[in-house]
């Protein structure tokens, strides 16, 4: 048996895995010019 919720999981997960890393790598830049100012 297929349980729509997983499908829809991996499809949140498909379309929020782009979002999420860009967030990461916005955080990421903000902390390091933070830490270390150009």
């Amino acid at each position: 048996m297929r349980f729509p919720d997983e499908n829809l999981f991996d499809e949140v997960v498909l379309n929020l895995g782009p979002l999420m890393a860009m967030k990461v790598v916005g955080v990421v830049l903000l902390l390091t010019a933070y830490v270390r100012p150009f």
